[in-house]
């Protein structure tokens, strides 16, 4: 016990002197830069690893509902109004009263299975959590509707809820 508290000591005090040489920092450069280059690739190596061996995630998109009424939207319809809710809802932070406005026109009087439809024109894009805009690679790849949830408030969410049931 008294020997670990003397090596502790010990320790502390070369920690000490060197602190105090003034040109540590200028005498060991090389090693520095070299242990804080080799920690940054492992670092980045384990991030890429991670990021290709992670199984791919659901596609968790939502299905059509038999029970509803069928869609009324073409293809090319669906993914016209996709374009605009992605205008939208690609902007830094949270989407302004002009984007809401355009959010809400794009929504308005659906039926779930058009908004299944809508969805789907819609897809899985990259959306970066920390700014609320489309990214790039690492960003995660995110359905439409996690980006409403994310993008929108929960004012705004519960009226959506009430235009598309079973929704939100």
């Amino acid at each position: 016990m008294i020997l670990q508290i003397l090596n502790i000591i010990s320790m502390a005090l070369t920690t000490a002197s060197l602190v105090k040489k003034r040109n540590f920092l200028i005498d060991n450069y090389k090693p520095i830069i070299t242990i804080g280059a080799a920690l940054s690739a492992g670092f980045l190596g384990y991030k890429v690893y991670r990021y290709i061996s992670a199984p791919p995630p659901p596609s968790g998109g939502l299905d059509e509902d038999l029970n509803q009424e069928k869609t009324t939207l073409s293809p090319a319809q669906a993914k016209t109004k996709s374009d605009r809710l992605e205008n939208a809802l690609r902007t830094f932070g949270s989407p302004s009263e002009e984007e809401l406005t355009e959010i809400r026109a794009v929504l308005q009087d659906m039926t779930y299975n058009d908004f299944i439809a809508i969805s789907k024109a819609f897809g899985d894009k990259r959306y970066v959590s920390a700014t609320g805009v489309g990214g790039i690679w690492p960003a995660n790849m995110r359905n439409l509707s996690y980006w409403l949830v994310n993008e929108l408030d929960t004012t705004d969410l519960n009226e959506l809820g009430k235009v598309i049931p079973g929704i939100f």
